[in-house]
């Protein structure tokens, strides 16, 4: 086993020519070898992680808690979808033996690592914006969280009630997305902020990718948060549009998988509200162990660019993604109301300090480039679940991994 993954590492390297370091830069920049721009969800989840990880530790960056990957081509030949690998969990009580098996934690490969985040081209940000129907302004930022999410789900079940009238996964719309129809305050796992209208109507007004934040429920299973914090959980059963909207990327009304309403005008829906205490998530899931988890997470920005690209090209991709880089670690520390913090392992000098307030370093310039899509990857002795969002529906597919 060794030797054939020093022989695979060598390999790769071989093919992987790691762009000079320029001063001032949030990210290390590679080469791709085929890897992402390929079919990368035919392949095997231990040999995507492996040619990741081979990469990125030939920039001689320290390995961080989260690699966050964004290339200047069209990633898996489309620029819709994106992905997240997990390659290690730790923390049981929070749902994740829904999809991984047994008590839901299985051993990072390379530790500290624990996931692997593939955001695809962000020099095609605008239109990904665009496919979900959704504005320009911090959209990449929210991606970033979404995807940054999938470390912790969400997958928390809720009691089935009597008769099982009430499904376990009804807050889950589809795999680590919160449903559509669940009042979730705008977190960038799903769902939406509902106001009850009192008449068995419900309303959205619609949010803002830029103003996206964490929830209380969010927070707990991140270990961020005490029980005692986490307010009351809705969502609408049997919930239903009351008007003329279609979800883009189905192209069918409105359901528990569609991604959160961006629109410009309020969405209404009908259905019965059903409510749930931190109690009762505690009750399906068992208590979160361990109760916290550190409040500092290690990150890794890697800015992917084509085999062919030229010193030029590269440094013209580089200065505009800086900018952007640059932002990551502050969204994080708002978007978890100060309560997490990244600290950006691949930063140089002068570029965003990811120190405890989150904030900015010296040359930092926000600008706010999209994403969009969702696709997931994932487990131990579980399974290996993608669920791609492409322009012509909901895509789902799930195989059985082991990691050596």
């Amino acid at each position: 086993m060794t030797k054939h993954w020093k022989l695979a590492c060598s390999s790769l390297l071989a093919a992987l020519a790691v762009a000079p370091r320029a001063e001032a830069k949030s990210f290390v920049t590679i080469h791709d070898d085929g890897t992402l721009s390929g079919s990368v969800t035919s392949m095997s989840p231990d040999t995507l992680t492996k040619k990741i990880v081979a990469a990125y530790n030939a920039t001689g960056a320290p390995i961080p808690d989260v690699i966050s990957i964004w290339t200047t081509f069209p990633m898996d030949k489309n620029q819709i979808e994106t992905l997240c690998d997990p390659v290690g969990q730790d923390a049981q009580g929070i749902g994740m033996n829904t999809v991984y098996g047994g008590n839901g934690t299985f051993k990072s490969t390379n530790p500290p690592l624990r996931a692997i985040l593939m955001h695809n081209n962000f020099t095609a940000l605008a239109s990904r914006a665009s496919a979900q129907n959704a504005p320009l302004e911090g959209f990449g930022q929210y991606l970033f969280l979404l995807e940054l999410s999938h470390v912790w789900g969400p997958a928390a079940a809720v009691p089935t009630g009597d008769a099982g009238t009430v499904a376990a996964d009804a807050l889950i719309g589809f795999t680590y997305h919160w449903s559509f129809w669940m009042d979730n305050g705008g977190s960038p796992a799903g769902g939406n902020a509902w106001v009850d209208n009192g008449d068995g109507t419900f309303t959205t007004s619609g949010g803002l990718p830029s103003t996206v934040k964490y929830s209380m429920l969010d927070l707990y299973l991140m270990g961020l948060a005490s029980p005692n914090e986490v307010t009351p959980v809705h969502y609408i059963a049997g919930g239903q549009s009351l008007g003329t909207e279609i979800d883009p990327f189905t192209h069918k009304a409105y359901s528990q998988t569609s991604f959160p309403w961006f629109g410009s005008a309020p969405f209404v829906a009908k259905g019965t509200k059903v409510t749930f205490t931190v109690d009762d998530i505690i009750a399906a899931n068992g208590p979160r162990v361990p109760a916290t988890e550190p409040s500092t997470l290690k990150l890794g920005i890697v800015l992917d660019v084509g085999a062919t690209a030229t010193d030029d090209e590269v440094a013209g991709f580089e200065a505009q993604f800086e900018p952007f880089a640059a932002t990551l670690a502050p969204a994080y520390h708002t978007a978890t109301s100060s309560r997490g913090t990244l600290e950006v392992v691949t930063s140089t000098p002068d570029t965003v300090d990811g120190g405890a307030d989150g904030g900015p370093g010296d040359n930092e310039e926000p600008t706010t480039p999209p994403s969009g899509g969702c696709s997931m990857a994932g487990g131990n002795d579980g399974a290996f679940a993608w669920l791609g969002l492409g322009v012509l529906g909901l895509v789902a597919a799930r195989l059985r991994r082991r990691r050596s």
